[in-house]
């Protein structure tokens, strides 16, 4: 019976981003955010590539601020209540899904 060594299994990242999300990319050479209008814009640059999206800043029902927050994709609104504030995006303006 051969020896088997845990390092030759691949880990959980490993069959995620080969199966799944694709190779996670080095860092970003700029990321930059600003907020107008009570709208918060996300920019981020690799190589001669850029891309913007604005997230949805959902604010707790009560509560005095300053708010704990959480970034989700969709929506998290039992959250709301509790209150913590939301910030969602949609990642297809961040990556494409492919299927």
């Amino acid at each position: 019976m051969p020896l088997i060594i845990i390092q030759n299994f691949p880990t959980h990242s490993d069959l995620l981003m080969n199966l799944e999300l694709g190779t996670k990319p080095g860092k970003p050479d700029a990321v930059s955010g600003s907020i107008s209008g009570g709208n918060l814009t996300i920019t981020a640059t690799v190589n001669d590539t850029t891309i913007s999206f604005i997230p949805t800043i959902t604010y707790p029902l009560n509560g005095p601020a300053p708010y704990l927050a959480i970034i989700a994709f969709g929506s998290l609104t039992i959250l709301a209540l509790s209150g913590v504030a939301i910030i969602t995006y949609n990642n297809d303006e961040i990556g494409a899904q492919i299927n």
